[in-house]
């Protein structure tokens, strides 16, 4: 009587530089290969080991070190067992968000997917979605910032600030494979005026207003000096026109 339990699920994360693909519960005894996306050398960090359980099915797992000095690598790790097989694959990118909102991608597919979530910094999740045709459900740390998730799982983010940057992890599955894709997001300062430049300008014409106001006091004080300073004499004049006046009537 033959047996099979297929390939259900393939796991694949990252831990530093160490990348590391599973599965279980599997028969007959499966294989692991490994690809990447550019082709490049990988080396083995430890051998592919098959292990039985008591119920002869079988556990394989592999870890392979990360390559260095090649940006938006996509390790893939397929595991198969006769003719069933299934592939993860995990993809590692960056993106710049500037304003408040931003998108950032998932997976390179329009195909259905029977499952989507998002986490951020690999321990808050994000949003859910069991499947293209249901809505997703966000949780309620992040509610107030998904504005929405594509057919091929980009999610839209709103409202962030610089407290929203760190890395976000999108894991999408359909029936053939499961493709996890790490992407850092960094706010950055939009190009148009900042709040910065906007205060700095408002304090500079607050700065000139103030100096023409004293200014403008200071020239009607001296003004009014300059008046004062004249007075004397032409009271004096004015008092000796008087003391002639009298000392002609007085003749």
């Amino acid at each position: 009587m033959n047996v099979e339990a297929p390939v259900r699920e393939v796991h694949i994360q990252q831990d530093e530089n160490s990348i590391t693909c599973s599965s279980e519960g599997i028969y007959p005894e499966p294989e692991l290969t490994w690809s990447t996306s550019p082709p490049s050398t990988m080396t083995l960090k430890k051998p592919t080991t098959v292990q039985q359980t008591d119920q002869q099915l079988y556990t394989i797992s592999s870890s392979v070190t990360r390559v260095d000095g090649v940006a938006d690598l996509t390790y893939s790790c397929t595991v198969s067992a006769g003719t069933n097989h299934k592939t993860s694959v995990l993809k590692q990118t960056s993106v710049s968000g500037e304003g408040s909102e931003t998108t950032i991608p998932c997976a390179d597919t329009n195909a259905p997917h029977t499952g989507l979530v998002w986490r951020f910094n690999h321990s808050q999740t994000v949003l859910t979605q069991t499947s293209a045709d249901v809505s997703y459900t966000a949780s309620e740390q992040w509610r107030q910032h998904v504005k929405g998730v594509s057919a091929s799982g980009s999610l839209t983010l709103k409202d962030l600030t610089s407290a929203q940057d760190g890395t976000y992890t999108c894991e999408l599955r359909d029936d053939e494979e499961t493709i996890i894709t790490n992407t850092f997001l960094k706010m950055v300062q939009s190009q148009g005026t900042s709040p910065v430049i906007i205060g700095a300008v408002i304090g500079v014409l607050v700065f000139i207003g103030v100096v023409s106001l004293v200014g403008g006091l200071f020239f009607r004080y001296q003004k009014s000096e300059k008046r004062r300073a004249k007075s004397p004499p032409e009271e004096e004049a004015l008092q000796s026109l008087n003391n002639e006046g009298k000392h002609g009537t007085l003749k």
